[in-house]
């Protein structure tokens, strides 16, 4: 009798630990998206991203789709994390998010920067060598070129695009025109902060 008591115990104790070893499910766990840059588990979403292209209801105005006149969306940030060295921005399709389509590459923009103007790709006219401070490096589009692509969906048609802006710990040092397979390998565990923007292009 007394050989079965002490089995039973021995039993009971350890199923109580066998389960007490049990991973526990994380909810929201970021899960990794192929061809997107790779971030650490503890990465922070404080930074807030806005735009003044977007109107209340999130629609992009009808003239700035389709257009290659060479201005870029105006975009303006909050602070981000200590320790940040340089931002980057990314405007891509969200409906092929497995191989996003890359509209506008932008990388190594200074730490002291909160916003990058409509007009940041224009050189001085006084000097017309040197790049404006918050201009970044540009990386080639989805269709090959160093510039930023215009979304243009169908005629009378409208479609979401989302705009990713990173807070790096370090400057990339990429050259320029590099592609976004480049950038997000070179951004993979570099990420402090991220901040999106869901931006409705109309034609």
């Amino acid at each position: 009798m007394r050989r079965l008591i002490c089995g039973t115990i021995l039993f009971i104790m350890l199923a109580g630990c066998g389960g007490a070893t049990q991973p526990t499910a994380v909810p929201n766990a970021p899960q990794a998206t192929p061809n997107q840059p790779s971030a650490s588990p503890t990465i922070a979403q404080t930074m807030e991203l806005t735009t003044l292209w977007r109107d209340d209801k999130g629609l992009v105005p009808k003239d700035l789709a389709c257009s290659f006149s060479g201005v870029t969306p105006y975009i303006v940030w909050t602070d981000p994390p200590a320790g940040t060295q340089s931002f980057a921005v990314v405007l891509e399709d969200i409906a092929t998010v497995a191989n996003p389509r890359t509209y506008w590459l932008v990388y190594d923009m200074p730490a002291d920067t909160r916003s990058r103007k409509e007009t940041a790709d224009f050189t001085p006219i006084d000097n017309p060598n040197q790049k404006r401070p918050e201009a970044g490096i540009t990386g080639k589009n989805t269709y090959g070129t160093t510039t930023y692509a215009p979304p243009c969906p169908p005629p009378n048609d409208t479609q979401s695009y989302t705009m990713r802006l990173f807070a790096l710990d370090t400057k990339l040092n990429l050259p320029d025109g590099a592609s976004r397979q480049a950038f997000d390998e070179a951004a993979k565990g570099r990420i402090l902060a991220e901040a999106t923007l869901e931006m409705v292009f109309q034609n």
